[in-house]
């Protein structure tokens, strides 16, 4: 630094021999003099004193200067508040779709037990149904072994003693008429049981058709009841994430 205040000293005393210069040479020097001085008077990143400013201030942090601490983490606050904000209204519209599927699922699961209970009642009709219709069947089954006896029995036969070629015989034959006609009834009686009993059984085998197709709905019911039961078990006992117990 002195040797460059020597050398435009000298450059300076140099244009003082000049006469035809118009500058002042005291002018000049004050000028060249402020220009250093201020350089000199710059400091740079290096010098000591900017040194002691950092120094000084990581003591206030360290020592827990409110002031000093609050102005330089006032951005960072503000920025993990807004990041906590934003994911706290993430989590909660995800907790109300999460919701809104759970009871849009509980309110289809109702209506899948309401026609559960609708078939089983259905199915409990039917069954009475055929209940009745067998009942029917065997009483009209019974009736036509009844008159099947009847009609087979040595009873209802005529006698060969009885037939006599004589008038003057106290035994009389029946009237053939009548017989035809008793026998044509029975016979048209026998044959509307016969029909009755035809279309029992094929009433029976249509709903003993529709019971198995009821009973093979009712049970894919019960497995696809069963299989959700199953999965919101599994739902139910699922540990949430430390995220969601925080809200």
């Amino acid at each position: 630094m002195l040797k460059t205040l020597k050398t435009k000293q000298k450059t300076t005393v140099k244009s003082k021999s000049k006469p035809n210069s118009t500058k002042k040479p005291g002018k000049t020097l004050d000028k060249e003099f402020s220009s250093k001085s201020t350089k000199q008077s710059t400091p740079s990143s290096n010098t000591p004193t900017n040194k002691s400013r950092v120094l000084s201030r990581q003591d206030k942090l360290n020592k827990g200067d409110p002031a000093d601490y609050t102005s330089e983490s006032d951005p960072d606050a503000e920025d993990i508040v807004k990041a906590t904000d934003s994911m706290k209204e993430k989590v909660l519209d995800s907790l109300k779709v999460f919701k809104d599927v759970n009871s849009e699922y509980m309110n289809q699961n109702q209506l899948l037990h309401e026609e559960v209970d609708n078939f089983e009642e259905g199915f409990k009709t039917v069954k009475n149904e055929v209940s009745e219709i067998l009942w029917e069947s065997s009483k009209s089954k019974e009736e036509l072994s009844r008159i099947r006896v009847i009609m087979e029995t040595p009873r209802s036969k005529i006698k060969e003693d009885q037939i006599l070629d004589l008038d003057f015989s106290s035994v009389k034959l029946p009237n053939e008429e009548a017989l035809y006609e008793t026998l044509k009834k029975l016979q048209d009686e026998i044959d509307e049981m016969r029909g009755k009993i035809e279309n029992n059984e094929k009433e029976i085998q249509e709903k003993d058709l529709q019971n198995s197709e009821l009973r093979s709905v009712v049970f894919k019911l019960r497995d696809s009841l069963m299989t959700e039961t199953l999965v919101l078990e599994a739902e139910d006992n699922h540990i949430p994430c430390t995220g969601c117990l925080l809200f």
